[in-house]
């Protein structure tokens, strides 16, 4: 992620935040998920050869479609004028990261072995909530070849508590002595 992607989604997020309108976020990500499963949107908004004007014509058009808060329309035309658009994927991930900062949400990725159930997804946040002192927001993928229970990752911090990881441990442990 660029530093210019940081700062843009930085000053994003702390004025949706001065103007309580933190909510509005979400409007930002709908229009970039919009974007992104759109081809030729996407071709259009990343083309350089395309005037800024039509470009902010056709977000003004999806803005109203879509009923986009004030403050993300104003946004997106920030980015046209500043020749920034094009940096929309990246933007949302930036967006994402500063949301969460502000609202102290941590995202943890989870693996398992095999899907997991409501409840013991549940089981996970709440733990690693009472671990971080935080709020979580959990990713699942799986992977069979851990062979059972969960590895979690919270940034660059890794707790594995597979099975795969036990047996390793296990090994380790006994080709010491």
């Amino acid at each position: 992620m660029s530093r210019v992607s940081v700062r843009y989604a930085k000053a994003f997020v702390e004025a949706l935040s001065e103007k309580k309108r933190l909510s509005d976020a979400d409007a930002f990500l709908g229009f970039c998920d919009v974007v992104t499963a759109n081809r030729g949107l996407r071709l259009l908004l990343s083309n350089y050869a395309i005037s800024p004007r039509i470009k902010s014509n056709v977000i003004n058009g999806l803005a109203q479609r879509l009923a986009l808060p004030e403050l993300v329309v104003r946004f997106l035309s920030v980015l046209v004028k500043a020749r920034r658009i094009d940096l929309l994927a990246e933007l949302r991930g930036a967006v994402v990261d500063q949301m969460n900062l502000v609202l102290n949400i941590k995202p943890v990725q989870v693996t398992t072995a095999s899907a997991p159930s409501r409840e013991e997804l549940d089981a996970i946040s709440n733990s690693m909530e009472a671990h971080l002192g935080c709020k979580v927001q959990v990713h699942t993928q799986i992977d069979a070849s851990i062979l059972g229970g969960v590895v979690a990752q919270v940034g660059s911090i890794v707790y594995d508590g597979s099975v795969r990881g036990r047996l390793a441990r296990l090994r380790e442990e006994l080709v010491k002595e």
